[in-house]
């Protein structure tokens, strides 16, 4: 879920840059989208197995000597933790491309121009449903959550704005 995060924020930033420096490219804009698509989804999956191959690396050097029973138990247990380590790379790599690609599809109907607005428009949907999400998980007002992420797409577009030199 985090990975997906990632891929809107990202794709906020490559629209809003885009849109605020007058790139009014659509290749140029999805060819950023998919580069990120794929930037993206091989960080989060190394991420991802490096996390997981630690963790299981540790719980391994914490087992002390053990009887045979412990051992098939064992083998058995690294089988189970092999196919969450690849569970793990997968769903993180893919993460960021849903949001990334729906941020792509705008540039596909309609003039770049429209195009970005619809984009920005989708992301901060995007990030606004991931803070909801979040707050929902911990048990907080999710609402308010979905507001706060709202507020960090609004400070990049912010950011973006001033920096941006026309």
């Amino acid at each position: 879920m985090l990975s997906m995060f990632d891929g809107a924020l990202t794709g906020f930033g490559i629209v809003a840059g885009n849109y605020f420096m007058g790139v009014f490219s659509s290749s140029a804009t999805i060819s950023a989208l998919v580069g990120a698509m794929v930037a993206l989804a091989a960080s989060s999956a190394l991420a991802a197995y490096e996390a997981e191959s630690t963790f299981e690396d540790a719980k391994r050097r914490d087992t002390a000597s053990e009887d045979m029973v412990q051992v098939v138990s064992r083998v058995n247990e690294r089988k189970r933790a092999r196919l969450s380590v690849f569970y793990a790379v997968i769903s993180h790599g893919l993460g960021p491309l849903p949001t990334l690609l729906a941020a792509s599809v705008p540039f596909l109907f309609f003039p770049s121009r429209e195009a970005s607005v619809y984009s920005l428009s989708i992301m901060g949907l995007s990030v606004f449903v991931f803070g909801v999400y979040v707050g929902t998980q911990r048990k907080r007002n999710s609402l308010w959550y979905g507001v706060k992420y709202l507020l960090i797409v609004l400070i990049i577009a912010g950011f973006l704005l001033m920096t941006s030199a026309r």
